[in-house]
């Protein structure tokens, strides 16, 4: 099995989920969110018994409504897109209707979190928008979000990387051949040669001396995504790889992530 899949099951909390990160051999609670959409990275590497444990766990936790709940307690379409998206896939997989069930519950909710601009909201309590939800849009077929970036920018003069990186997919998820969305990513392709810095300028210029593994794992799909060529990035991020199977927040931040191992695992599979 490979050692990072091995990591994704010592992550599985008692209770039920997947941890958050591992912080020097001490795991966060589990992390509904990273759960979701882990689920279609655990079924594409033939993790079906982890997969149906933690989608069962997801189903307990959901909330009357159909949204699912964040770290913090609060009610987040973006955390509750990311559960859609695995219960379709564990739909699509068993052909279990309490999948799609809570999946169209979810969708349901999340639509009403819809502002008049096009943008969801980032929770019910706090309306601005957010540009990771372009990816949550996406998942729910909300294509006014895109109208909304495009309109507004995604980076007025600093951005965090991994946020971008959400925005940048979402787009493409919305529509595949997106000219704004491939300048964006061709211009980290030029500006960025490895590891993609923490926070970044308009123009992809590192704007922070950390850099983020997983928005480099994020990015590299990108890459290939719109036809460029991503080894370099795979290669980087396969050396840094912890013994153990785990990838670290970033080369200053040891705690190990597992967004990060989730979008490392998804480009091995597309690089292989």
């Amino acid at each position: 099995m490979d050692k990072s899949l091995t990591w994704l099951y010592s992550s599985e909390r008692d209770g039920g989920g997947l941890a958050a990160w591992n912080d020097g051999g001490q795991w966060m609670n589990a992390y509904p969110e990273v759960t979701g959409y882990l689920l279609p990275t655990l079924i594409h590497y033939n993790a079906f018994d982890l997969a149906e444990r933690c989608a069962l766990w997801l189903l307990e936790k959901q909330n009357d409504n159909g949204s699912w709940n964040g770290l913090d307690g609060v009610q987040r379409p973006f955390d509750t897109s990311a559960i859609v998206e695995g219960m379709t896939a564990m739909f699509e997989s068993t052909r279990e209707v309490k999948y799609r069930t809570a999946a169209q519950k979810a969708i349901a909710w999340m639509r009403t979190q819809i502002s008049g601009e096009g943008y969801l909201h980032n929770s019910p309590d706090k309306k601005s928008p957010e540009i990771y939800n372009l990816r949550a849009s996406a998942i729910i077929g909300n294509a006014k979000e895109l109208e909304y970036w495009q309109a507004h920018g995604l980076n007025h003069g600093e951005a965090r990387s991994h946020y971008l990186a959400y925005a940048l997919e979402g787009a493409l998820n919305i529509e595949p051949a997106n000219r704004w969305a491939i300048a964006q990513i061709e211009m980290a392709y030029t500006q960025q040669t490895g590891f993609i810095p923490f926070f970044v300028r308009p123009d992809w210029g590192a704007n922070h001396p950390s850099v983020d593994y997983c928005a480099t794992a994020q990015m590299g799909l990108l890459y290939q995504r719109v036809g460029l060529d991503a080894s370099k990035v795979y290669r980087l991020l396969d050396n840094v790889v912890t013994w153990d199977g785990g990838i670290t927040q970033s080369n200053d931040d040891p705690r190990q992530i597992l967004w990060a191992v989730k979008f490392y695992l998804d480009l091995k599979k597309v690089m292989q």
